[in-house]
């Protein structure tokens, strides 16, 4: 049994939209000033990838997808 978690930062849902619907650009956080919001479909990708035979020796890992944004 595998067990890999995918932590996805600021992506670009309905979701996200809604929260920031209405607030400034100093209330905003960098990737959504930017225009910088990764896709769902990135997220989707790398689930796409942990569920293939290609990571199967990934295993117990954390993999954050957020554009570089908690560097």
């Amino acid at each position: 049994m595998r067990c890999n978690v995918i932590l996805p930062g600021t992506h670009d849902t309905d979701m996200v939209k809604s929260a920031v619907a209405g607030l400034t650009d100093d209330q905003l956080a960098e990737p959504a000033k930017a225009n910088a919001m990764g896709k769902p479909e990135d997220v989707g990708n790398l689930l796409l990838y942990l569920s293939s035979d290609e990571s199967r020796f990934l295993n117990s890992s954390d993999t954050l997808i957020d554009n570089g944004e908690s560097i």
